[in-house]
């Protein structure tokens, strides 16, 4: 199954769709969600708790574990909560493959691995470039010509997107008097 996580948006439900079952166990020992191309800023949740499974994640391998002798519906309901997330402004938009496996206890005491794969295809979004603006006022005095509101106001201009920008608008915030502001570049 292919999913599809949008930057800065909630997190993609990975097991939300997932069915657990077993001709001859009905309970589980372990399982484990993996992002096996795992990229910066990528993260697995956990968004649930069960008394007889425990949980943890390893942010440098995306490997969340979960342990603890259990039924199948236990382990079924803590996959349905597990969601896959990008905290990256820029991520890599490079499909994540996601694994999810569980092991059973079989009753001859030996135990047995499922794996399913989910695809988690990555949408970036364009950001917004940020203007700094410098707090202090500028003060201009009838009769005295223009004032460079570029070079003395704005401190940086930064877009996390990209290095250029297509274009820019200037504009009054409040206070504006028609025929006597002017803006000129």
């Amino acid at each position: 199954e292919t999913l599809t996580y949008t930057e800065d948006g909630a997190g993609v439900s990975i097991g939300n769709r997932l069915s657990i079952s077993d001709v001859d166990s009905n309970q589980l020992s372990s399982a484990s969600v993996s992002i096996t191309n795992i990229q910066t800023g990528d993260l697995l949740s956990l968004g649930a708790t069960h008394p007889l499974i425990s949980s943890s994640y390893d942010t440098s391998t995306g490997v969340l574990t979960l342990t603890g002798t259990a039924d199948l519906s236990a382990y079924q309901y803590m996959l349905s909560k597990v969601t896959y997330s990008n905290s990256s402004d820029t991520p890599n938009t490079t499909p994540r493959n996601i694994e999810l496996s569980v092991t059973d206890i079989a009753l001859s005491g030996s135990e047995a691995v499922s794996t399913v794969i989910r695809t988690v295809n990555i949408q970036a979004i364009n950001d917004a470039p940020v203007v700094d603006m410098n707090s202090t006022a500028i003060n201009y005095t009838e009769g005295n010509g223009a004032v460079d509101i570029f070079n003395t106001q704005i401190s940086s201009i930064v877009d996390i997107d990209s290095s250029m920008l297509s274009g820019a608008t200037l504009g009054f915030n409040s206070g504006y008097r028609a025929g006597e502001d002017i803006l000129s570049t």
